[in-house]
């Protein structure tokens, strides 16, 4: 290494959300698209990191700002996916975008 190089740790967790309290310096989350805001609010509370990228639909997106205080939108991208391609239910929109929204601590 060089000066003024820097090191990152990278961990991965692969265990329910609920479960685990973390801390990082950034977040990055794809929750399952059924969970509403509130749960997933209560879910992050858990996690202590400056900056969140959460990958999500509008809807949940809208439901979980509604819920939550700790953070302040930065910016929204909007990911093409393919897939389902098939809706599970004729009630379910198929579902051809998300969204990797930016959020970052107010301090």
């Amino acid at each position: 290494m060089q000066k003024g190089d820097a090191k990152m740790a990278i961990k991965i967790i692969h265990a329910d959300a609920a479960t685990q309290s973390v801390s990082a310096d950034m977040i990055i989350t794809d929750p399952p698209f059924e969970m509403d805001g509130e749960k997933l609010s209560c879910v992050l509370m858990n996690y202590q990191a400056d900056h969140l990228i959460l990958i999500c639909s509008m809807r949940q997106l809208l439901d979980y700002s509604k819920h939550q205080t700790e953070y302040k939108f930065g910016f929204d991208m909007v990911l093409d996916i393919v897939a389902p391609k098939q809706s599970k239910s004729q009630q379910q929109p198929n579902y051809t975008h998300a969204h990797a929204v930016y959020f970052y601590r107010k301090k």
